[in-house]
């Protein structure tokens, strides 16, 4: 199908804040952009130890001011992160993506959990911010470069390896269509072994399908499912 280019232009724009020449011309800026943007299917589900109303409303005072601070920083740090970690992965001979995954998704987590403590909320004294949040925040920035389509080469070795982005749409089919159990915590307050078992139980029932490209289509049918 081929889109008119005002029409693609329009589309990167409202999901992305950015157009495709300016994309191309910048590589580096738009893979952070992905992040970015990742970030947004990612804090709705993280515990901040303030709300969006009591920032609103104390907006104009001291402590609040360096609460935004801290949170835009932690959005930016965790953002570049990612981006250095995938420019590393991209520069990689032979890739081995899953332990790549996992260093990833760890060093996040250690990072929130001591640089930006002080952004979430506790429980039992332990941070809360955890391997489910993390691993949508690096899986949804990859389907996100994956999309626009401008390293296609780069992808090409690893793009079997990719993980499915877990979150409440395509858990969905992954029970009822691939017919597999999972945690009944809430996806995002998932462990690492929570996580690596469900990988590992998608690519042994796919067989030889490609979980990214089967997660596309089914993801996409899902949330059209849900608004008819």
């Amino acid at each position: 199908m081929n889109i008119k280019e005002e029409n693609k232009d329009f589309f990167w724009a409202m999901i992305f804040g950015i157009k495709p020449e300016c994309a191309k011309n910048d590589l580096e800026k738009t893979k952070y952009i992905c992040a970015k943007t990742a970030y947004l299917d990612v804090c709705r589900t993280i515990k901040f130890l303030i709300n969006a109303t009591t920032l609103e409303k104390e907006k104009n005072s001291e402590p609040i001011k360096d609460y935004v601070k801290l949170k835009n920083k932690f959005r930016e740090d965790i953002s570049n992160f990612i981006v250095e970690k995938i420019n590393i992965l991209f520069k990689e001979p032979t890739p081995n993506f899953n332990d790549w995954h996992d260093e990833t998704c760890e060093k996040i987590i250690c990072t929130a959990k001591n640089e930006f403590k002080g952004l979430f909320k506790k429980e039992n004294e332990e941070t809360l911010f955890f391997y489910g949040q993390a691993q949508k925040w690096v899986n949804i920035t990859l389907k996100n470069m994956l999309v626009m389509e401008l390293w296609d080469k780069d992808f090409e070795k690893i793009r079997n390896c990719l993980h499915v982005p877990i979150d409440n749409v395509i858990l969905k089919p992954i029970k009822c269509d691939l017919g597999i159990s999972f945690s009944v915590k809430s996806w995002s307050r998932w462990n690492s072994c929570e996580y690596k078992k469900l990988q590992v139980d998608i690519r042994d029932k796919l067989k030889n399908k490609s979980p990214i490209d089967w997660e596309y289509e089914k993801w996409s049918e899902e949330t059209v499912a849900q608004k008819e």
